[in-house]
């Protein structure tokens, strides 16, 4: 047995005591950024390989759907009228960024998010809402698409706007933020990194949508990120990823509702 199966068969050894009592109801609303490669069940199984309860999962995600729109969409406040025991919020990819330098857009963004929190929890209290941070454009699309620029100079400076936005956001829901796009800018940072975007330079390609679940399994049970599963991905990228999202969130974000641990099976 090499040193990587030790590891591995050692944190979750450890993880397994994090496992819930019941499958949690996970909720992703958001758009395109959560639909291509079915994020919702990527996670799923990236938990189910952490030896935790696989959790039962569900989305709303109409492709370029804003948190303003989802705020009018009919079909998703009638489906927020059952039992979510967490309900993750995706913004559209350049609002936050935009909020920068635009005041309209950024007020549109922060009161979108305390609207649908307010609206959520005034029917399920407990449930927990999570914002997903999104991930700045790939270095590329500067080149590809003049527009970008408006995002800011850089996939950096993007992505610094898009924490900041997120972070205030949240503040002001009275939420927490998943840092997956401080994750993603880490794993560019580095040497060698793993093309986490498809061609456009936007959207996730399997890579990208597993380093994303990854994170949200740490931030939601509280865990260091790490499953057997590796999907489409070869077995040495998989474990990168997943040691780069230990590395970067050593210890798992705080939450007020944790799921209720179990003896492992």
């Amino acid at each position: 047995m090499n040193f990587r199966t030790c590891l591995l068969a050692l944190l979750l050894a450890l993880t397994g005591t994090a496992a819930a009592a019941r499958p949690l109801e996970v909720l992703f609303i958001g758009n395109s950024y959560v639909y291509v490669n079915d994020l919702p069940q990527v996670f799923r199984q990236v938990a189910a390989g952490a030896g935790l309860e696989a959790p039962h999962v569900a989305m709303h995600a109409p492709g370029g759907q804003t948190l303003s729109g989802h705020c009018r969409d009919a079909g998703l406040l009638k489906k927020l009228q059952a039992r979510f025991d967490v309900v993750i919020l995706q913004e559209q990819s350049q609002m936050p960024a935009l909020a920068e330098t635009n005041p309209a857009v950024r007020r549109q963004f922060i009161e979108a998010c305390q609207w649908l929190a307010n609206y959520i929890h005034q029917r399920q209290p407990a449930t927990r809402i999570i914002l997903l941070q999104t991930w700045a454009r790939h270095a590329s699309a500067w080149r590809l698409d003049p527009s970008t620029a408006e995002l800011g100079a850089d996939p950096g400076q993007m992505q610094a706007r898009l924490s900041r936005w997120y972070a205030e956001a949240g503040r002001q829901a009275r939420v927490p933020v998943a840092p997956v796009g401080d994750v993603w800018l880490a794993n560019y940072q580095r040497p060698h990194p793993v093309m986490l975007h498809v061609e456009d330079g936007s959207h996730p390609a399997p890579a990208g949508t597993y380093l994303t679940a990854l994170v949200l399994e740490s931030v939601i049970y509280q865990i260091p990120a790490i499953t057997r599963f590796g999907g489409s991905l070869d077995p040495g990228t998989a474990l990168r990823l997943q040691a780069l999202v230990r590395s970067v969130l050593p210890v798992p974000a705080a939450s007020p509702h944790p799921p209720a641990a179990v003896p492992p099976k």
